[in-house]
């Protein structure tokens, strides 16, 4: 059971956010005064009851805002967290975060567990081929983490790719829209 201090601090940070941060969705800086409260909760939890949201762009963007929360979190606590996903948007959701700034490709990994249902598949791989540019960080990305418009700078994460790199069961991400493109389409499901 998921505590409900959970859901009450995200949907706070989340309103509010949107209205009170510098930067749209939320930022690095809207969240310091939470982030002990924040990383005082299961960390599966947060991170699952965040993607279930469905907001891929605040999902994204929080996550990415939050590079502390994902330190202890291993390839084992994102199978639990995704064996947890109710909505197809989960899942867009943490491909796009973990491809786009983890750098790292879970899509192997979620298309061979055995939770995921072959229906659930296939939409996955609709949603990728409609989105997969989406995968890749934007230029305007780039300029934000560069600039630490955010609050955070993209090699705060180094650390937390190199930890799932570590683990066999993960790849590095496509970095070129060729590569990524064919890729995509190449899936067999």
């Amino acid at each position: 059971m998921m505590d409900d201090r959970i859901k009450q601090l995200s949907d706070y940070i989340s309103y509010h956010s949107a209205r009170e941060a510098a930067s749209f969705p939320i930022d690095r800086y809207f969240l310091e005064p939470y982030i002990n409260e924040i990383l005082g909760f299961n960390r599966n939890d947060y991170i699952l009851y965040n993607f279930e949201k469905g907001d891929i762009t605040y999902s994204k963007v929080l996550m990415l805002c939050l590079p502390d929360l994902w330190e202890n979190i291993t390839v084992d606590d994102l199978i639990l967290i995704i064996d947890r996903f109710t909505n197809d948007f989960s899942y867009y959701a943490l491909l796009v975060f973990t491809s786009a700034y983890l750098e790292i490709d879970l899509i192997p990994l979620i298309l061979g567990l055995d939770t995921v249902s072959s229906e659930r598949r296939k939409e996955i791989k609709r949603f990728l081929l409609s989105q997969y540019p989406n995968l890749l960080r934007s230029e305007e990305d780039i300029f934000w983490n560069h600039e630490e418009i955010l609050g955070i700078h993209i090699s705060d994460w180094e650390y937390n790719k190199q930890k799932f790199l570590l683990d066999t069961r993960i790849l590095p991400a496509k970095r070129t829209m060729d590569e990524l493109r064919e890729y995509i389409f190449n899936l067999d499901i």
